[in-house]
């Protein structure tokens, strides 16, 4: 028990030692200093990742977008936010509800476009007729559903120059997408 003991504050000596070497400006040596410092620096990283986001993509105005629901002939609507946050209301005048959120990544002439939404109006064709709109060659894409969430991952090459930015490229999706 004792061999045990000392082991694992052995493991924890050197963890601090990782972590006070990791840690600008440590006020003190003693441990809770050290995890206080911590917590203070991650803060203060979360907040810079926040501004440089900002500054790199604006947020934008939430968006309702309306497309008839094919599965009970009723309109469903949408509230698009930006790629930061998360789909903050759903309606539905039925019992369909269309749920999409799209994310996209850009790296150099590729991008990695993931969309996550209900299985409602065949997500899949209408994410493949986006793209082939949108002129982009398909690398690789994967499809999978989870009971009534299609989950959809594509790896696209040769992004026209006008579209290599992400926010340039998500709104053109969205845009195709949804309506």
């Amino acid at each position: 028990m004792f061999e045990v003991e000392k082991q694992r504050r052995h493991k924890l000596n050197s963890l601090f030692c990782v972590l006070r070497g990791i840690v600008p400006n440590v006020s003190n040596m003693d441990r809770a200093s050290l995890l206080s410092d911590t917590v203070a620096y991650i803060k203060e990283l979360q907040e810079n990742i926040g501004k440089l986001e900002a500054k790199l993509c604006p947020k934008s105005q939430e968006t309702k977008i309306y497309f008839p629901n094919m599965h009970d002939n009723q309109s469903t609507s949408i509230t698009r936010v930006d790629r930061h946050s998360r789909l903050t209301s759903l309606s539905g005048n039925g019992n369909g509800i269309m749920l999409a959120e799209v994310d996209v990544k850009v790296i150099g002439s590729e991008a990695v476009i993931r969309v996550q939404c209900m299985d409602v109006n065949y997500p899949v064709a209408r994410l493949m007729d986006a793209i082939r709109a949108l002129e982009c060659h398909v690398h690789h894409a994967s499809i999978s559903k989870v009971k009534e969430l299609v989950l959809q991952h594509v790896v696209v090459d040769q992004v026209p120059d006008g579209l290599r930015s992400e926010a340039a490229l998500k709104i053109a999706i969205v845009r195709r997408f949804l309506i």
